[in-house]
């Protein structure tokens, strides 16, 4: 028999999946049509060099709108997931260095109209989505998921491929 948790474990793993690939999605799209904001944001973090923070604030808009897609579709799961994990450690480094040295930023999560100021509440809510991120890491695939259908077909496709007989396999 199966405990609630265990029924709605497929559940649960669907809608982080669509919440933190919807979060990535969007927070990429409007970090692109918002690019000089965004790349403003980052500049004033001073923990990379200009060069590599330009770098970073080009390539981090198609990277966020790469692994949320994959995530709402539930393609790549494992890799998407894992890229999600690498920007929120970056973001929780960031954040963590502007409160230390005590700056008064704006975060640049979601550029383009609303203002987010560094705080404490946003470095606990990065940790909060890196512990969805890194759960989503962990386990399998859910049954709502493209990399469950394609695991399925696969193992379906291994099932019709018809056995060698004993005296085929002596034959080798």
């Amino acid at each position: 028999m199966l405990t609630l948790p265990e029924k709605l474990k497929p559940f649960i793993q669907l809608i982080v999946r669509l919440w933190i690939g919807g979060l990535f999605t969007w927070s990429g799209v409007t970090k692109l049509n918002h690019f000089e904001a965004f790349e403003k944001a980052a500049l004033n973090y001073h923990i990379l060099p200009e060069t590599l923070t330009k770098i970073y604030a080009l390539m981090l808009p198609w990277v966020e709108i790469l692994a949320g897609g994959y995530l709402m579709l539930g393609l790549f799961t494992h890799f998407a997931a894992l890229l999600v994990i690498l920007m929120m450690a970056s973001f929780i480094i960031a954040i963590g260095a502007a409160l230390f040295r005590g700056d008064d930023l704006d975060c640049g999560c979601f550029v383009g109209g609303k203002t987010e100021p560094v705080t404490p509440k946003k470095l606990v809510e990065d940790f909060i989505l890196l512990g969805f991120s890194i759960y989503l890491f962990i386990v399998r695939p859910g049954f709502w998921s493209v990399d469950n259908f394609l695991r399925v077909k696969e193992a379906e496709e291994i099932k019709k491929e018809p056995t060698p007989s004993p005296d085929e396999e002596n034959d080798s």
